[in-house]
């Protein structure tokens, strides 16, 4: 609902995805560089000679090149018959699918999992077996973001453990921020002036909305947080309204280009409560229900999400007209008012909106799972069959907690 802070932000990806030339690392470190060519006949025993270059053996250089005889080709394609393909896809002969995935036989089963046979091994190599490790492929710059936001491919390889909640980190892994934690495969990222207390609050909100109950199907939910993982979903967290300007930069590039990252939220503002709920939903629908439930949850106007949209902007139950400002980039205006627009039909179906929102307001009129139900069944339906299966309100003292991080 903050057109103006939303329309600042997008413009500051935008504007990084735009910048095709930086082609750094996923996770924002630069990978080094190629310092020369395979030697005719280097030092025996497959060993890597100095400034990357490849030895008599077989050895792979840094930048993950490597010459002909099964060696790798720049940007990460394998020659002679075993070429992997752009994205990270391995063609016919034992290569990997699309997505990532790895057909029957040692390969990887769908949904970044290794099946029978063999297991991820960390630092992003294959092990004896033909397990297949944690660190993904380098990537170029994603400009072909959907919306603007959310990577069309997938970038990362899910751990064992998709509801995994990690510790609060500090470090410089996604400058310019310099502390992050990770949790059911979202990443809060945040400065130092974010206190660790609403960071953790954060993370507990996000595994309340992933509590399973009598009403979840365990393997679609599963699905979700797997495909947020493989997505890189970022959420940046600030205290109070941000300085964008301050972010603008080669460390904001790189973060931006490589992770799908839509929305931030903030701490000590109004509405603290509907602020993090919010945009803890922008990342999940955007990025998990999007990948995961294409048919009903994508971000096109095709999707049921888009049909039932349509359906409440023309009974004017849904005022879009505050998106007006960014009508010129038909993409990102269908992303954001369709985000809009699932933030609005969970919440409401959740019965949140008259205690901790706005209630019934100027862009969305309806307030309660009943007045949901009653004005547009088909939402209602797409409500009960996409989001209560893999989502479910958080507790209302978890809740009431959050108030606590707004201003007094």
């Amino acid at each position: 609902m903050r057109t103006w802070h939303t329309i600042a932000f997008l413009t500051l990806c935008l504007t990084a995805c735009d910048d095709s030339g930086d082609e750094s690392d996923p996770s924002g470190s630069t990978q080094p560089e190629m310092g020369g060519t395979m030697p005719t006949g280097g030092t025996t025993g497959g060993v890597m000679a100095p400034g990357g270059e490849m030895t008599a053996g077989g050895a792979m250089a840094p930048g993950g090149e490597m010459t002909a005889g099964g060696a790798m080709a720049p940007g990460g394609e394998m020659a002679n018959g075993g070429a992997m393909a752009p994205g990270g896809e391995m063609a016919p002969g034992g290569e990997m699918a699309p997505g990532g995935e790895m057909a029957p036989g040692g390969e990887m089963a769908p949904g970044g999992e290794m099946a029978p046979g063999g297991e991820m091994a960390p630092g992003g190599e294959m092990v004896p077996g033909g397990a297949m490790a944690m660190e993904p492929p380098t990537r170029v710059p994603n400009g072909d973001k959907i919306g603007g936001c959310v990577l069309p491919h997938p970038a990362s390889d899910a751990p064992a453990d998709a509801y995994a909640v990690g510790p609060i980190v500090r470090d410089d892994t996604y400058a310019p921020f310099t502390k992050h934690l990770t949790v059911h495969g979202i990443t809060l990222i945040a400065q130092a002036n974010v206190s660790d207390a609403f960071l953790t609050k954060v993370s507990e909100t996000i595994q309340s909305i992933f509590t399973q109950t009598d009403t979840t199907n365990a393997a679609a939910q599963r699905r979700l947080l797997v495909n947020l993982h493989r997505y890189r979903a970022v959420i940046p967290l600030f205290n109070g309204e941000p300085n964008f300007r301050e972010l603008e930069g080669r460390d904001w590039d790189r973060l931006s280009d490589n992770h799908s990252l839509c929305d931030i939220i903030m701490e000590n503002v109004e509405g603290q409560v509907m602020e993090v709920l919010e945009h803890i939903l922008h990342i999940v629908t955007d990025v998990g229900m999007h990948h995961t439930f294409p048919a009903d949850w994508a971000l096109s106007n095709e999707s049921a999400l888009g049909r039932t949209m349509a359906q409440a902007v023309e009974a004017n139950i849904y005022d879009v007209s505050s998106y007006d400002e960014i009508r010129n980039d038909p993409e990102v205006y269908d992303r954001i008012v369709i985000q809009e627009y699932a933030y609005w039909l969970v919440t409401t179906g959740w019965d949140v909106q008259a205690p901790f929102g706005s209630g019934a307001n100027d862009e969305w009129t309806l307030g309660t799972p009943a007045e949901l139900q009653a004005a547009l069944p088909d939402a209602h339906a797409l409500y009960v069959r996409g989001s209560v299966p893999v989502m479910t309100p958080p507790p209302g003292p978890l809740l009431e907690a959050l108030r606590g991080f707004g201003p007094e």
